[in-house]
């Protein structure tokens, strides 16, 4: 009888993408994350939850942000469009919403794909120990 392999696809979400940026940059500025939060007037449970790529942020929440990590919210989305393009070239599918990786998974559910969501803290290991990627989206080789 044929045996059916399952195909492994991983996907994210951009959300998580920027919640990872924005957490490395902040350690890299060697910010707590609780007095980030005071910096940028929300809860460490809200910066969290925006680390983490469970939060969407507002415009203005992300230029608070930046103001705090003493950066600019161009080099904040640049940074995270160019890790969301090295992602998709190691295989890894980033949507643009949980709505669109559900919508996706629905229509693999005839297949024999598994689907593997990275969460951010995941994503952020995979960011941090692969290959250098975010020195490469930093252009900071």
């Amino acid at each position: 009888f044929p045996v059916t392999i399952p195909i492994v696809q991983t996907h994210t979400t951009n959300v998580a993408v920027l919640g990872v940026v924005i957490s490395l940059l902040r350690e890299e500025k060697k910010i707590k994350q609780g007095q980030f939060a005071k910096q940028i007037n929300m809860s460490s449970p809200s910066v969290s939850k925006i680390e983490q790529g469970t939060n969407t942020i507002t415009y203005d929440t992300l230029l608070q942000i930046a103001r705090a990590l003493n950066s600019k919210v161009s080099e904040i989305l640049n940074t995270t469009e160019t890790l969301c393009d090295l992602l998709v070239a190691r295989g890894i599918q980033v949507f643009d919403t949980d709505k669109e990786i559900q919508e996706n998974t629905k229509k693999g559910k005839q297949s024999t794909s598994i689907q593997v969501y990275m969460s951010g803290k995941i994503l952020k290991n995979l960011i941090k120990n692969s290959d250098k990627l975010y020195p490469k989206a930093r252009n900071v080789q």
